[in-house]
């Protein structure tokens, strides 16, 4: 005859402390993330020459518009571009460049298009 061995169980503080632990680490990831989404870094202006348009359409928002452009330093990034702002390919356009402070990643606005 087999004799049924239970689990002990853990205390009422052992689970105190786990769930308060798991509430500090949530809370700290919430700031964090906040910190890197919210809080600019290092904000630049570069250069560079429009190349596609692109228009990125939502369900009940107003439609989000991009350009890809040509940096003069050489790489293609993916620029947001405010509604107002006329931008043709093949446009020389300024940017502002805002690098996010803890992972480095790096944002685009369009600023000014100019002429051919």
């Amino acid at each position: 005859m087999r004799r049924c061995v239970s689990q002990p169980r853990g205390n009422a503080v052992t689970t105190a402390v786990r769930l308060a632990l798991g509430t500090v680490v949530a809370l700290g990831c919430s700031v964090l993330l906040f910190y890197e989404i919210y809080v600019p870094g290092a904000i630049s202006e570069v250069a560079g020459i429009a190349v596609i348009p692109e228009t990125v359409a939502s369900r009940g928002d107003a439609p989000r518009y991009y350009v890809y452009v040509r940096l003069d330093r050489g790489a293609t990034v993916r620029a947001r571009v405010d509604p107002f702002v006329s931008v043709m390919p093949g446009q020389r356009v300024i940017m502002e460049q805002v690098e996010t402070p803890l992972f480095g990643v790096h944002w685009y606005r369009v600023q000014t298009a100019r002429g051919c």
